[in-house]
């Protein structure tokens, strides 16, 4: 693929983060849900109410995206359509496959979650290329990854059935009032997962935007070797928030949070520091040659991903044990990082140095919220 080609692929995935907050923080409350409630029976009737509320909301979100996806095509500089409604499909069809891999999560079987996640990232990596080079382009990496996520869909349903995850969204039995209980966490996760995403995703989207197709495509190219350091990390989070409960003791859940932390700086560290001394050879060998202009500033973006992985344990912590005054921080941090970004983004190094900025003041932030500040004992109840 060129570099344009390259940019485009990229904003749509950055774009599919986005869209799919909602069924991340609905991955959350199911894995919430399984731990804390015991019996399998009010446990499926929850979780299928959360199914049913995911695909209302989901194919409403994929209606107006049909709706205005001309508008989206003309923002974001594309010359199709056809790559966009992929993008929605794909979306659609992440809502059962999102509920049972985060059912397997919280009955802990983690083992089989990877093997579900890695069938679809290596269908991925297969179909993917594959279309591109039979000349679909952008479409065709798209549409890769809706396939792919029909192969996990069909190992996770079996799996998730056979570990206990009885009963249908589309039962008319179902009622939605049924996960009013869990609204309330459910908005408190969607705050802090869409400032992670964001944070995460929102430099390709203002690439994309404000430079050329070219240089987005570059920049896209070192994006994309950089998140390594947060993707490498990420399962840590997943598991940490299956091993805190507020039925625990605070200094056994920060005893674990600290664990994960450490996890998180020694295997995060390492691969940054890999990219710190081979930059040009991991870039040549991951996405070609062609990205090596923007070779020199892999580290520092590889930072962003190491301080973004620490910022994501911290905030998920503090919703896990319901402390959801932390998510004002959150909020404060997204909007002042895209303050920034529209402010100045001029440059590369600009659009970089952005989200260093946001990224380490909330981890700064957080942290002191989590480990030094003095928390009241009703805050800390009731969040």
């Amino acid at each position: 693929m060129t570099p344009s080609d390259f940019g485009e692929v990229q904003a749509l995935f950055a774009l599919y983060m986005q869209a799919t907050i909602l069924l991340n923080i609905l991955s959350l409350i199911t894995i919430h849900t399984t731990v804390e409630v015991p019996e399998i029976d009010k446990s499926n009737q929850i979780l299928a109410g959360l199914e049913r509320f995911a695909l209302i909301v989901t194919v409403s979100f994929v209606g107006l995206g049909l709706l205005f996806v001309g508008q989206l095509r003309d923002f974001l500089h594309f010359s199709d359509v056809k790559p966009f409604v992929a993008l929605l499909l794909a979306v659609l069809i992440s809502v059962p496959l999102v509920f049972r891999m985060a059912f397997l999560r919280g009955r802990k079987m983690f083992a089989r979650s990877v093997i579900i996640d890695g069938a679809g990232s290596a269908a991925k990596l297969v179909i993917g290329p594959v279309l591109v080079i039979m000349g679909y382009k952008t479409f065709g990496a798209v549409a890769g990854l809706a396939i792919s996520q029909v192969i996990s869909l069909g190992i996770g349903i079996w799996w998730a059935s056979q570990a206990g995850l009885k009963g249908s969204a589309l039962n008319k039995s179902v009622e939605l009032k049924q996960i009013y209980p869990q609204l309330r966490y459910g908005l408190a996760i969607f705050v802090a997962s869409s400032v992670i995403t964001g944070l995460l995703s929102m430099d390709i989207i203002a690439a994309k935007h404000y430079f050329s197709p070219y240089d987005a495509g570059l920049y896209a190219g070192i994006s994309t070797v950089a998140r390594i350091v947060y993707f490498l990390v990420a399962p840590l989070t997943g598991v940490l928030i299956t091993m805190v409960s507020a039925r625990q003791s605070m200094a056994k859940n920060r005893l674990r949070l600290s664990g994960s932390l450490v996890l998180i700086g020694s295997i995060g560290g390492f691969a940054l520091i890999v990219l710190t001394i081979f930059p040009r050879l991991i870039i040549k060998l991951l996405v070609g040659s062609k990205y090596l202009a923007y070779a020199d500033y892999l580290p520092r973006l590889g930072l962003v991903m190491l301080v973004l992985s620490f910022t994501n344990a911290l905030l998920l912590y503090g919703i896990a044990l319901k402390r959801f005054y932390l998510n004002r921080s959150a909020v404060i941090a997204l909007l002042g990082t895209i303050l920034l970004l529209y402010i100045n983004h001029s440059h590369v190094k600009d659009v970089i140095n952005n989200l260093l900025i946001g990224t380490s003041w909330l981890a700064i932030v957080l942290a002191w919220q989590i480990f030094i500040k003095p928390t009241n004992s009703m805050e800390e109840k009731n969040g």
